[in-house]
């Protein structure tokens, strides 16, 4: 009964540890961007954090009570993770200290190592050392580490799946961010408190029933170290090490490889780590079921890194057959007239992709450590120095992600990524092949031989990163390789030019200029505000838009604020034409850098602010349009300052914009609501506010737009007629039932990203309305004229009838 109970709870465990990694990630993205180089920094303070606390648990689990140690442990991270949970109370006033210049300098990249490290190390340290723990308490109370041991570490990632299911699809959604963490750290607390209550229980199980397996363990040890030494002691923990650095980069490139078919959301995040770590856990409860067949565990590592290696190589070819050439989830299913009905349902889709393309790799890959657990515990039965081997496996963890992350995708690519990996495990394969049985080293290298033919063969050679069945017939010009995922730059049947994200999104379009829709997301407010000197562009992408004052007579300096380097390389030399050399300029400049970051450390710094189309689902970018950015922003204005907030209406529903709308109503009360143009395919709105909250002058706006008429080398005909984008100002309270998005709930975030996964993409679907359906085509007309009733008019009637006679 005992073992049972500390069973379910190393499950618990592992829900709630997994539940700690997810929100953590999500935590430090508030702080210091969206870019996949945060998920990196937290997957590797987290890794580290495990084998430092793998290390201290072997020291402290010699001598003492490990369900004390274990109770403490656990109370322990739920105490450690009250910064994580606390992070935006304090956080942003820690940051703004540094200003742009020590932002931008080395101080800026220390102080983000510093509260990274003070916000996942310690918890995770904790962490750490609570499966060693867990371990000794099954061997105190009779179980062994070969058996018991292997089953505790497999249900504990199999709690990690559940953890991460529960909370990505139903704890996020009742109770937010800073809820959610609550939760996770009671139990914590649940545990810790049952463990230090049953501690006294085991104190007499260990004195009685496990008296006598321990002495024929000792005796077993004895007998076996001869048929153990072949691996030796040291060979036990290189091995440990090599298993922790391939399954994680194998894992990595997976999930890379899986983001050219998911969209980019907190769900599909949650959903495809779950789904990875699900196969791991199948793959060690089958080293438990061979275990009990008496099949030995030298055989078993050598099934595990084979099997690994061969199905590794083949995961490329099978994802990319199996999703009709890189067919992104959504409209995949749309293609069998079927459509998405719940998060579960996605989830379970993701799931069979994960099986089919990458189930096999992951779960020989599963056989891997657990198979050198049971090799281990041949020489320490009661599993004294399991943290050890622990710690250098997540130590192996941490150097597998950062070589996969920073050398193998940047020098070779995903895809032959995939190569390189499977022929490394092909070579731990040869080396457990001729630590335990000589006579199987023919076999182990002629496998390798195979697996590195297989990399070349022709399907392999002719695998794109761009689907070939998407509705655009693109032509790929360059590929870059980032921490951000997979550049394209790509170009269309009229030759306009554009970078693809992931074979996702589009990330603007030389095509553009010709209609001047991206320039005038610049040059609009400018109108409403020509007198500003500074001016700041969060987003830059090809450069268009931030280049849409170049063309003035004497154009104000535009610093503009971009997360991806790679982006920033593109713009340059791909779309130096359509940006209007805006690099030559020396009054301009680009920061790489996170908007969010960047405007908690410009206080006092900008005249106007213009924030682009930030994709209201997108993992992370849900934030930009917090309350808490929004007030960052208006620090950062000059006094008489605008900001105008562009928003991808055909990305949103009616219920996401009143939450968008009424969280910068909060901070900016007198809210002018702009049109980007009469396209209903896809259209935009802006919100704007000045730094004062001063009213609108109706004479003003007028008067700016007949000067720009005057101005040379304008050519948009709505900036000429800038009253046809002016839709009034929002009546005060209208969207008073609203909630307020903060980085506490990340409602717009989580609400957004799960209803861009269930949209009906199906071609016989019902007609959209304003609550289902996204504000484009129909919608958008619809949208606009409910605008027009949420508004007060402050220009010339005139024009404003003709515009809602336009939309009829």
């Amino acid at each position: 009964m005992l073992r049972f109970v500390f069973t379910a709870l190393a499950f618990l465990s592992g829900t709630v540890a997994l539940s700690h990694e997810l929100l953590w990630t999500r935590r430090l993205i508030d702080l210091l961007g969206a870019t996949e180089s945060v998920t990196g920094r937290v997957l590797g303070l987290f890794f580290l954090g495990l084998s430092l606390g793998g290390w201290l648990a072997t020291r402290w689990t010699k001598t003492g009570n490990p369900a004390i140690r274990l109770g403490i442990a656990e109370i322990g991270i739920a105490i450690l993770s009250l910064p994580a949970l606390l992070l935006p109370i304090w956080a942003d006033g820690l940051i703004s200290t540094l200003g742009i210049d020590g932002l931008t300098a080395w101080q800026g990249d220390l102080l983000k190592l510093l509260l990274s490290a003070a916000v996942v190390l310690p918890p995770s340290i904790a962490m750490g050392t609570t499966m060693p723990f867990f371990i000794r308490v099954i061997t105190e109370a009779g179980g062994t580490v070969k058996g018991s041991g292997v089953w505790l570490y497999s249900l504990n990632m199999l709690g990690g799946v559940v953890g991460l299911w529960f909370v990505s699809t139903h704890l996020l959604d009742w109770a937010g961010v800073r809820g959610t963490m609550f939760c996770a750290a009671a139990g914590n607390l649940i545990i810790g408190v049952v463990s230090l209550g049953l501690s006294g229980r085991l104190v007499g199980k260990s004195s009685t029933e496990s008296a006598g397996p321990k002495k024929q363990e000792s005796a077993t040890s004895t007998e076996t170290v001869g048929s153990s030494g072949k691996f030796g002691t040291n060979g036990v923990f290189l091995l440990a090490f090599a298993s922790g650095a391939l399954v994680l980069a194998s894992e990595v490139l997976i999930l890379r490889l899986l983001s050219l078919i998911s969209p980019s959301s907190l769900q599909t995040t949650s959903a495809l780590l779950a789904s990875v770590i699900l196969f791991l856990a199948l793959g060690s409860l089958a080293v438990v079921a061979l275990n009990r067949l008496g099949l030995s565990s030298q055989i078993q590592l050598l099934i595990g890194a084979v099997g690994a290696s061969l199905f590794c190589v083949l995961c490329p070819v099978v994802l990319y057959q199996t999703t009709s050439k890189l067919i992104t989830v959504r409209y995949l299913v749309s293609l069998s007239n079927q459509r998405i009905d719940s998060l579960t349902g996605y989830w379970l889709i993701l799931f069979v992709i994960v099986a089919v393309s990458s189930g096999a790799a992951m779960f020989f890959s599963g056989f891997v450590f657990p198979s050198i657990l049971s090799i281990h515990s041949k020489s320490d039965p009661q599993g004294r120095s399991i943290g050890r081997l622990l710690a250098v496996n997540g130590l192996g963890g941490l150097v597998g992600t950062e070589v996969a992350n920073l050398l193998m995708i940047f020098q070779a690519g995903i895809y032959q990524g995939f190569v390189i990996i499977a022929a490394l495990i092909a070579a731990v394969a040869i080396a457990a092949c001729w630590f335990t049985n000589r006579s199987s080293w023919a076999l182990a290298l002629i496998a390798g031989v195979v697996l590195l033919s297989i990399g070349s063969i022709r399907p392999y050679q002719k695998l794109q990163y761009l689907s070939p069945n998407s509705s655009n017939r693109l032509t790929i010009e360059d590929t870059q390789f980032g921490r951000d995922g997979v550049l394209l730059v790509v170009k269309d049947a009229a030759g306009a030019r554009s970078m693809l994200m992931n074979n996702q999104y589009i990330l603007g379009s030389s095509g553009s200029v010709a209609t001047t829709t991206e320039r005038r997301q610049l040059l609009v407010p400018w109108l409403l505000y020509p007198e500003a000197k500074e001016v700041c562009c969060l987003g830059l992408a090809t450069g268009i838009s931030a280049s849409g004052l170049e063309a003035l007579e004497s154009p104000p300096s535009v610093t503009s604020v971009e997360l991806s380097e790679m982006v920033v390389d593109c713009a340059k030399e791909f779309f130096a034409q359509q940006n209007q050399s805006f690099f030559e300029r020396e009054d301009n400049q680009v920061v790489v850098e996170d908007g969010r970051t960047f405007m908690a450390c410009a206080q006092n710094q900008y005249d106007l602010i213009v924030a682009d189309l930030f994709r209201p689902f997108g993992a992370g970018e849900g934030r930009l349009f917090s309350i808490e950015h929004f007030e960052n922003v208006k620090r950062a204005l000059r006094a008489g300052g605008l900001f105008c907030q562009w928003l991808p209406a055909h990305q949103l529903n009616q219920q996401q914009f009143e939450t968008i709308a009424a969280t910068f109503q909060t901070v900016f009360p007198n809210t002018l609501v702009l049109s980007g143009g009469a396209s209903s395919g896809t259209p935009t709105v802006a919100l704007c506010g000045w730094q004062d909250d001063a009213m609108w002058d109706a004479a003003d706006i007028i008067g700016n737009v007949k000067a720009m008429r005057n101005q040379k080398g304008i050519s948009d005909r709505f900036a000429r007629n800038a009253q046809l984008l002016v839709i009034g100002v929002l009546k005060d309270q209208v969207y008073a039932s609203a909630p307020i998005n903060t980085l506490d709930n990340a409602l717009l975030e989580i609400e957004a990203g799960k209803f861009w996964v269930l949209k009906d993409l199906r071609r016989k679907r019902p007609a959209d309305t304003l609550e289902n359906g996204f504000l484009s085509g129909e919608n958008w007309k619809r949208f606009v004229r409910q605008l027009h009733e949420d508004t007060e008019p402050i220009l010339d009637p005139v024009f404003r009838d003709q515009y809602l006679q336009f939309l009829k």
